[in-house]
This record gives structure tokens, sequence and C-alpha cells, in this order.
């Protein structure tokens, strides 16, 4: 069955899920396609019936992510809002996403952390690279329709509102612990948003370009 395909069936959605889960917690090598049966509570054969591999299977749960990433960006891309309300409802998605699919993240640092094999390396490279590519292309949108000031580097600013948002997901037990106001995700999200805009946001439109901050 090709990886697109694992939404079809309940049995595939609890394998993929686990899969997610160990692949969070442990090593790609760590992780036995035994493992994974008997944490979805299937046999080994009804692994193999859904995905051909535990290569294919570790495929299909980083594109699970890709592809809830990707909508939020063809969202973003068609968004008419003013930039600070566009800018805003993104970086919440987004870090909301993060942090109700933390297996998943766990996953993708893991092995960004600990290299794996090859094969592996290769596939999370691809998806890690298609994703910020596709968010920097949005940001070069913006910018050519005069929504983003015209110094603004897109490169910079996708890698400023990601890894603020991966710093967050990384941090978010010991800010739990804290009595920050940044330690509250939306309130996080909307502070580092007005800083960003004091840098990318187009001169001479006023207030439409100024983010009102949650005490």
């Amino acid at each position: 069955m090709d990886a697109s395909d694992f939404a079809r069936t309940e049995a595939a959605q609890r394998i993929l899920a686990s899969a997610r889960r160990l692949f969070g917690e442990r090593n790609f090598s760590s992780v036995s396609t035994q493992d994974i049966a008997d944490a979805a509570g299937v046999s080994k054969a009804n692994v193999f019936h859904h995905f051909r591999s535990k290569a294919d299977l570790y495929e299909a749960a980083l594109r699970d992510s890709h592809k809830r990433f990707q909508q939020l960006l063809l969202e973003l891309a068609s968004d008419e809002r003013e930039l600070p309300v566009l800018l805003n409802d993104f970086g919440e998605r987004h870090l909301k996403q993060l942090l109700e699919n933390d297996s998943a993240v766990s996953m993708l640092l893991r092995h960004v952390l600990n290299k794996g094999s090859e094969s592996t390396s290769a596939q999370v490279e691809s998806i890690v690279f298609q994703s910020f590519e596709q968010l920097v292309e949005v940001f070069n949108r913006l910018k050519e329709a005069g929504r983003l000031a015209a110094h603004t580097d897109p490169e910079v600013v996708a890698m400023s509102l990601i890894g603020s948002h991966l710093c967050f997901f990384l941090l978010r037990k010991v800010l739990a612990q804290s009595e920050l106001a940044t330690a509250d995700p939306a309130i996080f999200n909307q502070r580092l948003v007005a800083q960003l805009l004091k840098s990318i946001a187009p001169a001479g439109d006023g207030s439409s370009n100024q983010l009102k901050l949650e005490t």
C-alpha cells in the first residue's frame, strides 16, 4: 500500500500512530516492526499489509506531518487579511500543531540530532528541506506583493519563526513550571510575531501593522 493510503483504515491509523510514538522515543534501528505491531494491537503481518517495510512506515509518519504543514502553508499563501493577523494566526496554528503532535516532532528532532541510517537521513532531510523551501516561497510571494518590506529576507524570517517555535517546543516543560507570560504558547507566538513585524512590515501602513499584545 502506498504511504498516502494510510488513512483508509482504522488499523493503519493505529499502526502509524504507534510507529510515530516509538520512533519519537527511540532511534529507527532500535524500533522493530514487531514493536510497532504490539503497540498497535495488530499482527506483524497486518503491519506489512498496510506498509511495505519499516522504512516505508517511517516515511509515512514523516509525510503525515509534512502534509499538515503544507495545509497551513496553502492557507497562509491565500490569506488576504492584514499582515499582523495572518502571521499571528499562522504562527499560533503552527505552534499548536507542534505541541499536539509531539511524537512526530520528537521523531524528526531525534533523527536530526542523532543521525540515522543513510536511507532515513535522506528522507528526513528531503522533507525538512521541502517544508522550509515552501515557507520561504510563501514569504517571497508576500514580499513581491508588497506585503513585506523590500529589505525583508524571506529565509531569515522563515528560520526565525519556525526556529523559535521549535525552541518553545523543546523548552515547553521547563516553561510550564515558570511564571513567565510567554510560557503560554499563544502569548509567546503573539510576542514573537510582534517582534518580527517591527523589521518586516512595510513602512507607512500605520496601525495596520501593529499587533495588540496580550498581557
